[in-house]
């Protein structure tokens, strides 16, 4: 009549053992993330910068894009005799031909009437695309679109007519992100001197590659070995070290180590005759006089 209790007894067992393992699994160590990777309880998540498990990797061509997007900031008066509910698309028609030819767009930042209904003063932000290359700076481009928005934008000023600018425009430009810039917005600090903003040939991508990179202007040449940027800068890792013996940095002049040995113990070989002869030969001397 006892039979019964031993399958319980076998389920307790079970159930005992399930509540230690996953007590262990509780207990394991939680996972170690390095360069700025954050842990989400199951992988690291990354940095744009690096790869691998624990982030450990540090990558070597990251990719930026092909252009980003600056900004200007103008402010001016208009002056509108038309439908004051058609003022905004009027308005923007304006802006639009402004930016005719120049890729932009605009929002505007704040609007101020003025002291009577058709006038009204209006702060925009300007946008337009710049687009990476290696022939022209960031900063040469940007001052150029500048100047030609602050150019459309006088040549409609006038006196009279459906819309158009009353007043002198104020302009402000804002600094645009450096080829360099934009690098150091995906790349750590610490890393962030061993690799270069890129544009390679037949491509208008802005790259960021390290000196590990055949296309990097300051390029390790690791010969046949394997060039990686750790935590203490570029390095290079050599082939079969096993069997070779290297002479020069970046992984040159490999020398076998089984020919070193054997030329070695040939030299040692050969001073050890030397020394035996010569003393045969002093010998005789001594003995002879």
């Amino acid at each position: 009549m006892k039979s019964p209790e031993v399958p319980s007894m076998m389920i307790k067992l079970l159930v005992l053992l399930s509540v230690i393992k996953v007590s262990a699994a509780t207990a394991a160590p939680p996972l170690k993330c390095l360069n700025g990777g954050v842990s989400d309880g199951l992988k690291c998540l990354c940095p744009a910068f690096t790869s691998g498990a624990q982030c450990q990797t540090i990558r070597e061509n990251i990719d930026i894009g092909k252009d980003f997007e600056a900004k200007m900031e103008v402010g001016f008066t208009v002056i509108y005799t038309g439908d004051q509910n058609d003022f905004n698309a009027t308005y923007d028609e304006l802006m639009e031909s402004v930016l005719q030819g120049i890729n932009g767009r605009h929002e505007v930042t704040e609007t101020k009437e003025g002291s009577n209904n058709t006038e009204a003063t209006r702060q925009n932000n300007v946008f337009f695309k710049i687009q990476y290359n290696n022939t022209r700076e960031v900063s040469d481009q940007y001052e150029e679109l500048y100047q030609a928005v602050v150019a459309a934008l006088n040549s409609k000023v006038c006196t009279t007519g459906k819309l158009c600018i009353k007043s002198t425009i104020t302009a402000k430009a804002t600094r645009p992100p450096s080829k360099h810039d934009k690098c150091a917005e995906v790349i750590a600090s610490q890393y962030l001197q061993y690799f270069d903003p890129v544009v390679p040939d037949r491509s208008d991508i802005l790259s960021c590659v390290s000196v590990c990179v055949p296309g990097s202007p300051r390029r390790l040449d690791c010969n046949d070995g394997n060039c990686q940027i750790q935590q203490e800068g570029p390095q290079c890792f050599c082939p079969r070290t096993d069997i070779y013996l290297y002479t020069y940095s970046g992984c040159g002049g490999a020398v076998a180590i089984a020919a070193l040995y054997g030329g070695v113990g040939a030299s040692i070989g050969l001073l050890v005759i030397l020394g035996i002869v010569l003393g045969i030969f002093l010998y005789r001397k001594k003995r002879y006089h």
